[in-house]
């Protein structure tokens, strides 16, 4: 058992581990003094938005450390031809900066625009070595989902009150908040991970 939990951290040790997750600017509890009956006047009422701006991330990271982010506004349409910007863009840059020439291997999951054939064969003329049979519905297994639940924590606490406010809080969270030690703890839980799954049977585990 031992042999093969040190294979999986292997193997996870060369994944680059790749999402999208949605950031939006929430209402943050306010409180405040008030005398009886002043329940419902307008100085001690907070007006709420129905539809919060956002953004869509697409992120990636590996043991080595954080890629590079893709900030898309919320509500525009990740289809094949973005997703390929962001590969581009942002992917590739990535493999760059945290494999520096060693072999490595891409995650995403099974997306539609993820798995457009034009998509795959740009990751074949590229050589890029990709997980093309990863489970749907599979957040326990992929690292990454822990992260973004991390992120949107520390993006609340900056409280920020605007779309550029909420990019920097989002930017400055994961490049320099974040740290070296909660990603390799992120990846070194994969082979926990994948045997909580298999004793599951498939349904939910505590990750």
């Amino acid at each position: 058992m031992q042999n093969n939990f040190s294979l999986l951290l292997c193997f996870a040790m060369q994944v680059l581990f790749s999402d999208e997750s949605v950031f939006s600017i929430s209402a943050n509890a306010t409180h405040i003094r008030r005398h009886v009956n002043e329940r419902y006047h307008p100085d001690c009422v907070v007006r709420t938005v129905k539809h919060p701006e956002g953004i869509i991330v697409w992120g990636c990271f590996s043991y080595y450390g954080p890629g590079r982010l893709s900030i898309i506004p919320n509500g525009t349409t990740v289809n094949a031809q973005r997703y390929l910007q962001i590969l581009q863009n942002s992917m590739l840059p990535s493999v760059r900066d945290l494999f520096q020439g060693q072999e490595y291997i891409f995650q995403d999951d099974g997306a539609p625009c993820h798995r457009a054939k034009v998509v795959k064969a740009w990751l074949k003329d590229r050589k890029v070595r990709a997980m093309e049979d990863w489970p749907g519905q599979s957040p326990d297994i992929n690292p990454i989902e822990n992260l973004w639940n991390i992120m949107k924590k520390l993006v609340n606490k900056c409280k920020p009150t605007s779309r550029i406010k909420l990019i920097e809080a989002v930017i400055q969270s994961w490049n320099h908040v974040v740290s070296r030690e909660t990603l390799e703890n992120l990846v070194e839980s994969m082979p926990r991970r994948i045997a909580a799954v298999i004793d599951a049977k498939g349904n939910v585990t505590k990750y």
